[in-house]
């Protein structure tokens, strides 16, 4: 018997050697992953709610499976179903790695912090240097 909607696992990101697992909703408890056809597996003990994972070591430029199973994909002890996500690693780039840039976003809609408002006011008006709307 299931008492809520099934986990919600994906991909984030995926790197040459790299993918990043997302959820939501998960219970407190043990969470295993294993990428199938590979030595990597990872164990966790994870909070109730939102989480993430990363998992290294992987072969590039393959399609993989990963297996999530333990007491974290259910709410009710004993009857967690594992849950099998697909992904595919990039391929490796040639040449070695000569520098790594990483970009953020983080925008609030509707949050008016800062002088910045993220969704207009219907009377707000406009920042100088620009016109209003006729």
């Amino acid at each position: 018997m299931r008492l809520g909607p099934r986990p919600a696992i994906w991909v984030f990101a995926v790197e040459d050697t790299i993918i990043q697992l997302n959820w939501r909703g998960l219970a407190a408890g043990e969470l295993r992953l294993a990428v199938d056809g590979t030595d990597v597996a990872l164990d966790l003990q994870v909070a109730a709610g939102p989480g993430v994972a990363l998992l290294d070591d992987l072969p590039p430029g393959r399609d993989l499976t990963i297996r999530a199973s333990g007491s974290a994909l259910s709410a009710a002890p004993g009857s967690s179903e594992p849950v099998v996500v697909a992904a595919r690693t990039l391929e490796r780039l040639p040449g070695e790695e000569l520098t790594r840039i990483a970009t953020v976003s983080d925008l609030h809609l509707g949050e008016n912090r800062d002088r910045f408002q993220a969704v207009p006011e219907k009377d707000a008006k406009p920042a100088s240097g620009q016109q209003a709307e006729q």
